[in-house]
């Protein structure tokens, strides 16, 4: 893809919530400005991105379910002291499962989250309760989940097994 045609295909998937995702050395790279609207653009963007991919319905509600649920995380979470602030996002093949790095600028995750396997208690006489769902919901999808703070960015890494194994990872 020449830089004409690249800065093309940034400035389609460009809008509002300042996302882009483009392309790079076998990578695919996604940067938005946190916000709901913005989480939704993102997806609609990665999976756009996915789509020289070919990979199977099943295999993108996969990415599409666990992402989303990270990427809410952060916006309710990491930036709710800061109102909003920059998501990176890089997904990198490799046979047999995606590779994902999350990078924000947000409040530290709690080491709690990578390690809390059990689901939140449920009163099915009250509501439900707040939380823990979408932590279980990312284990249950992904896996080799780590976190790390470096210079004042949240690293957080994720492995998605493929399940169609004839997905065109090139």
């Amino acid at each position: 893809m020449t830089a004409n045609e690249q800065a093309l295909k940034r400035a389609r998937l460009g809008d509002d919530t300042g996302c882009v995702c483009m392309p790079s050395a076998g990578k695919l790279l996604l940067r938005y400005t946190s916000s709901n609207l913005g989480t939704r653009q993102a997806m609609k963007a990665l999976l756009h991105g996915l789509n020289p991919w070919q990979l199977s319905a099943t295999d993108q509600g996969k990415i599409q379910v666990a992402l989303v649920e990270v990427l809410n995380n952060i916006v309710k979470h990491a930036y709710s002291n800061q109102g909003s602030g920059i998501i990176e996002i890089t997904c990198q093949p490799f046979p047999g499962h995606l590779g994902f790095e999350v990078t924000d600028t947000g409040i530290p995750l709690p080491a709690h989250c990578l390690t809390n396997d059990h689901l939140p208690a449920v009163d099915i006489q009250a509501s439900l309760p707040e939380g823990g769902f979408g932590w279980f919901l990312i284990r249950q999808l992904s896996y080799d989940i780590s976190h790390e703070r470096r210079k004042g960015k949240n690293h957080l890494n994720l492995k998605i097994r493929l399940e169609d194994p004839s997905a065109q990872l090139a």
